[in-house]
């Protein structure tokens, strides 16, 4: 475990089993929406400039203490479907921060990882959030009401410049065989 984040295939209470393909198996979670959701679009909720926590410090093996996060929501017709946080230490902020400026209501996957050489991600976490969890971190921008299953997952640019992608499941599509 990794403080309060579990390995999948280690974690203690197991989510609904409805929930396990989105939480483990779905790599480019963005596409996969869309395929179930008409008309899903991505926004941009906040940018903000932070200290790390000690779990994400941990996740991401650092000692850094500064970070920007960017909030993100994948909705329908306003009703959010998957919240999204990306945590960028300083030091990878800094070596691509044209990129992440320049990001707006555009997914961070699309645009960047899945098309950048030499990125690598690592296995899923999981973890339930309360509601008054999600609506801290995400400062109230959106309004949980009930518990959470969050997945999160790290990627290592260049081998060497780290960030923390994690989604929050506020509800699961059914699994699609196509």
């Amino acid at each position: 475990m990794k403080e309060n984040w579990e390995s999948a295939e280690h974690i203690s209470a197991p989510p609904p089993s409805d929930s396990i393909y989105w939480l483990t198996e779905v790599k480019k979670l963005g596409n996969a929406l869309s395929n179930y959701f008409c008309d899903l679009k991505l926004k941009k909720l906040a940018h903000l400039h932070t200290q790390l926590k000690a779990h994400e410090q941990t996740l991401l093996d650092t000692t850094e203490t500064e970070a920007f996060v960017r909030l993100i929501s994948h909705h329908q017709n306003y009703r959010n479907i998957v919240l999204g946080r990306t945590v960028i230490p300083e030091s990878t902020y800094r070596q691509y921060k044209s990129t992440f400026d320049n990001l707006d209501n555009v997914s961070i996957g699309d645009s960047f990882l899945f098309q950048k050489e030499g990125v690598n991600r690592s296995d899923f976490y999981l973890r339930q959030y309360s509601a008054d969890e999600v609506n801290a971190l995400f400062q109230d921008t959106s309004k949980v009401s009930s518990c959470v299953w969050a997945r999160a997952s790290v990627f290592c640019i260049d081998q060497k410049y780290k960030l923390i992608i994690e989604e929050f499941f506020l509800e699961f599509p059914p699994k699609r065989d196509d």
